[in-house]
């Protein structure tokens, strides 16, 4: 969804509802952004206008790296993204899991749960699971 007016930096700080002075706070963004390769001006943007189907998927990994969530839901968080940018959100995701935030994670890619090696895998075809 793109919000214009609103900037990523805007959003987050209203999210985290953090305490951290202004500058403080961007530091801990570009720290995060750095993990997923996320240029700094990107952070200045507006939510999702202008981003390539790739560029939202690795600016929604990057929402979750901040906000630290209990349960992520990712919808295929692989789709529109290169092989390059594909290790970078593995590695986002691992990072996640290990920060002990639940991990949905919802594809149709054997190479994705291959690398992430899910603890429980929950397979469906034609709405019945075939678990």
């Amino acid at each position: 969804m793109t919000v214009p007016g609103v900037t990523y930096i805007q959003f987050l700080r209203a999210a985290t509802r953090t305490k951290l002075p202004p500058l403080e706070f961007y530091n801990f963004l570009l720290e995060k952004a750095k993990i997923l390769k996320i240029p700094p001006e990107f952070l200045a943007r507006e939510l999702n206008l202008n981003f390539s189907g790739g560029e939202k998927k690795k600016m929604e990994l990057f929402q979750a790296l901040v906000l630290a969530p209990q349960v992520a839901i990712l919808d295929e968080p692989d789709s529109g993204v290169d092989a390059a940018n594909l290790r970078l959100l593995v590695k986002a995701i691992k990072m996640l899991l290990e920060n002990a935030t639940g991990v949905l994670l919802i594809t149709h890619s054997e190479s994705l749960i291959k690398k992430l090696r899910p603890a429980k895998i929950y397979r469906l075809r034609k709405g019945q699971s075939l678990c």
